[in-house]
């Protein structure tokens, strides 16, 4: 609304531009929901660093994760890795879960210790670290989490 107190003659454009744009955020929301509601399992194993913790909650999902933040630490101690493993065979997941900038050294440690050797990785977006080149390119919000809405369907069928 500040926006429009300082533009006047534009305060008809921002309002159509805000309202709209909340209107694409409560449809990704309800496809979210939708997504979770028919899932076969709400359980993800993150074999990385944890930036998704008010995600998971909001939308009913339990998550597993070597690290319960955006933590900077480097070393999973073998305890984390060997909890990782029994997370992957007691749940059944067809994949780990890995963040955009990940090496995957956790998620290959893991897949190669579990039963499931051809568990697969998904990557979800953080948006952490979007440079310019991303920007002149298009990329949007909402475009990564339409992005991270499949990763999401995929990892939890």
């Amino acid at each position: 609304h500040m926006l429009q107190e300082l533009d006047s003659e534009n305060s008809d454009l921002y309002a159509a531009n805000f309202a709209d744009y909340g209107e694409q955020l409560e449809v990704l929301d309800a496809r979210y929901r939708e997504a979770v509601a028919s899932a076969k399992h709400h359980d993800i194993v993150f074999a990385d660093r944890f930036p998704f913790t008010y995600m998971m909650e909001d939308y009913g999902l339990h998550h597993h994760a070597a690290y319960e933040s955006c933590s900077a630490e480097t070393e999973v101690s073998f305890e984390t890795f060997a909890r990782l493993v029994a997370e992957v065979d007691a749940l059944g997941v067809s994949h780990v879960v890995v963040i955009d900038d990940s090496d995957l050294r956790i998620a290959n440690t893991v897949i190669s210790a579990s039963e499931n050797k051809d568990c697969g990785i998904g990557t979800l977006q953080t948006m952490q670290a979007v440079g310019r080149r991303q920007i002149n390119n298009g990329i949007t919000y909402l475009g990564v989490m339409e992005e991270n809405l499949a990763v999401l369907q995929q990892v939890l069928n």
